[in-house]
């Protein structure tokens, strides 16, 4: 009985030894293109704002999918921004060993925002999905992003709004309006044009 143990043991030992190198070789990596960003001029609440775009990397040696999300250092003195105001072009993408994906970030401050400085984590990480349909998130990648918003009130939010509406949207209000102008101009000129002939007649 212990020398079929001991067979059975030392078989287990050589596979496990054959198949180890193969296993560990494999890993999930990521990377990011940029170690910092740091804005200049000051946020207005209200406004959004589109910051430098990123570049994950999957640095290792097996496909994964990964994630954009905002993290926070526990220490920091500076204000906290929350998650909801960033949003990620794309959010989540799959990238094959050695493969880049460019992600653009957009920060919407609200109306009502404390002035101060702000500090966070964008952050990049694989995702690997498990055997109970959940998910695991192992190493990750980060650029430290400083940005402070400036005081105002509430009618200057919304002043900052409207303004920043104007610009993102200049092309369509420029559509929009032309085609009011001309629908305007058509009704005026059908009822001229129909008192004339009224009037002729």
């Amino acid at each position: 009985m212990k020398v079929f143990l001991g067979k059975n043991f030392f078989l287990l030992f050589a596979v496990v030894f054959l198949f180890l190198p193969l296993i560990t070789s494999a890993r999930v990596g990521v990377g990011i293109g940029t170690g910092e960003i740091k804005l200049e001029k000051p946020l207005k609440p209200g406004g959004f704002y589109d910051l430098p775009i990123l570049a994950i990397f999957n640095t290792g040696t097996e496909a994964s999918d990964y994630n954009i999300s905002i993290a926070f250092y526990q220490d920091s003195t500076e204000l906290r921004p929350s998650k909801e105001w960033f949003s990620f072009t794309p959010a989540d993408f799959y990238l094959e060993p050695g493969k880049s994906q460019t992600v653009r970030t957009t920060i919407t401050v609200p109306l009502k925002t404390t002035p101060g400085k702000y500090f966070c984590f964008i952050e990049g990480f694989p995702v690997a999905k498990t055997n109970f349909g959940g998910a695991s998130v192992g190493v990750a990648a980060a650029a430290k992003l400083y940005f402070s918003v400036q005081p105002a009130n509430i009618f200057q939010a919304i002043f900052y709004k409207i303004t920043f509406l104007f610009h993102k949207y200049s092309v369509w209000f420029y559509i929009v309006g032309s085609i009011i102008l001309v629908a305007v101009i058509v009704s005026v000129a059908r009822k001229f044009l129909s008192f004339n002939l009224t009037v002729k007649k």
